[in-house]
């Protein structure tokens, strides 16, 4: 018996006497059940005859009629079109726009409760937050990419931490990318996302290390990790150091304290690596109002000197001169 056709041991009775004996009993599962007493509860009896047809409809019929049936469900009565979406995940024709509503639902659901004005009815909320959450949770090992990233994404965004460590698992078993991991693992808050992260600083493809650092960075807790193990480490992969450069460029209010080091002294950096920070410590010490004269002929002295090592930068090279030069003359 699928849950649309079963009502918990207990509720039956409570279903029928709050909807006045219909067939919604058949509808409504746990913890969708309108609470007793509530104007939800006299909403759904009044139009108990509606929403037994759209339910119907949504259960057999062509695609096109039941996702129809089920939008109409969705927005006049989403309480029972969540009780049915519950099971519909497993329909093949129903399993993304039931999905897609549990997602919607415990977004939104999550963000509108509050426990303090509402103390009386917050158990219940609670209660169709993890029904939902539990439901998108077995979409995680679905062949469907669709269905995956909807449960994904949501889940992720919650912090929950079940959906991201079988994220974090299936990333090291290669069923994900790197990126893909890391990508989800941003959109929970940075206290939850960064302890996911962090390790690809020294594992997995470059991709992933430059998305890594471009999220950290922006942490002040791995700035200066950053800056020690990538952007001065010369056995760093050079894209990583790069991405580390523009990240604590945009990022880290003392970057200017080392950059301007590796600015002047570029000789030792490659030509990519040496534009990169010399782009990022510009415009951050424009914007901090630390450039002085002195340092600003440095930089073009450096700038010289390394164009005529690594030509193929010329371009590059000749616009952050240029820039410089005008800010001689302001």
């Amino acid at each position: 018996m699928t849950r649309t056709g079963l009502v918990r041991t207990g509720l039956a009775g409570a279903i029928l006497l709050l909807l006045g004996g219909s067939a919604l009993a058949q509808v409504f599962v746990e913890p969708f059940v309108p609470p007793a007493g509530s104007d939800s509860a006299t909403y759904y009896a009044d139009n108990a005859a509606r929403i037994d047809e759209l339910a119907g409809q949504v259960r057999s019929g062509s695609p096109e009629s039941r996702r129809t049936a089920f939008d109409e469900l969705a927005t006049a009565f989403p309480d029972a079109a969540l009780s049915l979406a519950l099971d519909l995940i497993n329909d093949p024709d129903m399993a993304v726009p039931a999905a897609r509503l549990l997602a919607d639902s415990v977004v939104m659901t999550n963000h509108q409760v509050d426990h303090d004005t509402m103390p009386e009815i917050g158990h219940l909320i609670m209660a169709r937050i993890e029904a939902a959450k539990v439901a998108l949770l077995t979409l995680l090992d679905r062949p469907d990419d669709t269905l995956r990233r909807i449960a994904a994404g949501t889940l992720a965004s919650l912090g929950d931490r079940r959906a991201l460590d079988a994220l974090d698992r299936k990333a090291k078993e290669g069923e994900v990318s790197d990126v893909e991991a890391i990508n989800y693992f941003a959109l929970a808050t940075p206290e939850v996302g960064s302890s996911y992260i962090s390790p690809y600083l020294k594992q997995g493809e470059g991709a992933a290390q430059e998305s890594a650092v471009a999220y950290l960075s922006a942490l002040p807790a791995y700035q200066g990790q950053i800056r020690d193990e990538i952007l001065l480490n010369n056995e760093a992969k050079e894209a990583v150091r790069i991405a580390a450069a523009q990240s604590l460029g945009q990022y880290d209010r003392n970057f200017g304290d080392y950059a301007v080091t590796m600015a002047i002294d570029g000789t030792n950096l490659p030509p990519s690596l040496y534009t990169a920070v010399v782009s990022a410590y510009t415009k951050t010490a424009i914007e901090q109002k630390t450039l002085d004269p002195a340092t600003v002929d440095r930089l073009i002295d450096s700038i010289e000197r390394v164009q005529k090592e690594a030509p193929g930068f010329q371009i590059q090279l000749d616009e952050l001169g240029n820039r410089l030069q005008n800010l001689k003359v302001q």
